[in-house]
């Protein structure tokens, strides 16, 4: 028979029939209260490791179900995923993705809270809990305003630099991936390290085998050919790329017209779509989507200067103040307190 749950008039969390009391707020439990049955394979309800206690399953995510859940012994709100399926490749790329998250702290990449396993082996995390929306969400909207766009890919490229200073390099940067913290202004939040690549790592994947989101690849990832962090500068490129425009650069109706695409085609320049957009914006996004890595920003930093000093010279204040608190020195003429009256520097100069 399924087990049957309780929802408790005190902290609002379902308990299990035959609880006499919460467990965290004391008093005793409504005999009277209806049972309910959560869905076949539901975790809502239970408590795991002791502490966190399963409110509600609230989407999937890579290899993973996410429930919102209540952090009893700090009485905090978190997010907890857990794995679905129990092969071993899914589990391995579980292991790493928790790995990967340990290894940064950065106001723009998700944190890692805890780690653990079910009693029957199957792993969870334990992350921050967060509000608002997935950046695909905002896209679907339409173009975004390029002093929001700016931001947006500024403060992902801030977090990537963190990323990449672990020796991690995400290779999964989209839309779905990227989250828009409710609250005053824009606060980007990196998310998903289930494919990430660990420097040390053994390898997860099969040699030539292609990883990630097929619109959003690099050219290398796409030839399954050898990768580095500027596969990841290329996939905030086709981000940014879809923010200003509401399209990306590389579409076909086919996997392999796409790859090929992605190999061998030029985008047109946003500025084709909105031409009111700063012709700097078409040089930096020519340049971090260029074919070569060797031509493209040399980093996650190098980028985001490059769009400071757009932002710097269209009032675009957050951007600025988004990369003085990275860890990349600007030029001076870029120092917020510095007056320059000159033409803006060509951004592929960055």
């Amino acid at each position: 028979m399924s087990q049957r749950f309780v929802t408790c008039a005190h902290c609002r969390l379902p308990h299990e029939e035959g609880s006499a009391r919460c467990p965290f707020t004391g008093p005793p439990l409504d005999p009277g209260a209806p049972f309910v049955a959560p869905p076949e394979g539901e975790h809502a309800g239970r408590t795991l490791g002791g502490r966190y206690a399963l409110r509600e399953r609230i989407g999937e995510g890579g290899m993973g179900a996410v429930y919102v859940a209540l952090d009893t012994a700090l009485g905090r709100e978190v997010a907890v995923k857990l794995l679905l399926g129990r092969e071993a490749l899914s589990a391995s790329r579980f292991a790493r993705e928790a790995r990967a998250a340990a290894a940064v702290r950065h106001e723009h990449v998700i944190t890692l809270h805890d780690a653990g396993a079910l009693d029957d082996g199957t792993p969870f995390l334990v992350m921050e809990r967060l509000e608002g929306e997935s950046l695909d969400r905002r896209i679907a909207a339409g173009p975004v305003e390029l002093a929001d766009a700016l931001a947006i890919a500024s403060q992902l490229l801030a977090g990537l630099e963190a990323v990449h200073r672990a020796g991690i390099v995400h290779r999964d940067v989209k839309p779905a991936n990227v989250f828009l913290v409710r609250g005053e202004g824009l606060h980007v939040k990196l998310l998903d390290f289930s494919v990430a690549k660990i420097a040390d790592a053994s390898r997860l994947t099969r040699s030539g085998e292609v990883v990630g989101t097929p619109r959003y690849l690099s050219p290398e990832q796409a030839r399954g050919a050898p990768f580095g962090p500027q596969a990841d500068v290329w996939s905030v490129g086709v981000v940014l790329y879809e923010l200003l425009t509401g399209r990306r650069p590389f579409e076909a109706d086919t996997l392999a017209a796409l790859v090929t695409s992605i190999l061998l085609d030029e985008p047109a320049p946003p500025s084709t779509h909105r031409p009111e957009l700063p012709p700097a914006v078409d040089r930096v996004l020519a340049l971090a989507l260029a074919k070569d890595p060797r031509d493209r920003y040399e980093s996650a930093a190098a980028m985001r200067i490059a769009l400071a000093k757009i932002a710097r010279y269209a009032g675009a204040d957050t951007v600025t103040d988004a990369v003085s608190s990275g860890a990349a020195t600007l030029p001076r003429w870029i120092e917020p307190t510095t007056l320059v009256d000159d033409a803006p520097p060509d951004p592929g100069d960055a």
